[in-house]
C-alpha cells in the first residue's frame, strides 16, 4: 500500500484490545476515545511520528487494501503513549 496522508492529516489503524470479565466474557471497546497506531503522517504534522501509539477520538474508517484506515487531523490526537 503506497498511500501518503496530505497536509496535517495522520493515517491511523485502530488497536483492538479485548476486555474480559472475570467469567471470561469478551467485551468490545465501547469508548469514544480509542488507541491507534500511526501508520504515516502528512508533511505539515509536527508532533506525531510514524509508529507511535496515540489516543484519538473515533472517526469513520475507510477500507484500503482490506484494512480499515482512519485519516484524522493532527489536532484531534489527544495524547501519545510513551512506554
Amino acid at each position: 500500500m503506497n498511500i501518503k496522508p496530505t497536509k496535517d492529516l495522520v493515517m491511523l489503524k485502530q488497536i483492538i484490545e479485548e476486555n474480559k470479565t472475570e467469567g471470561g466474557l469478551i467485551i468490545g471497546n465501547q469508548d469514544d476515545v480509542l488507541k491507534w497506531k500511526v501508520l504515516d503522517v502528512g508533511k505539515d504534522v509536527k508532533d506525531i511520528k510514524k509508529g507511535e501509539i496515540v489516543y484519538c477520538k473515533i472517526f469513520k474508517p475507510v477500507k484500503i487494501g482490506g484494512e480499515e484506515i482512519v485519516f484524522a487531523p493532527e489536532g484531534n490526537i489527544l495524547a501519545k503513549i510513551n512506554d
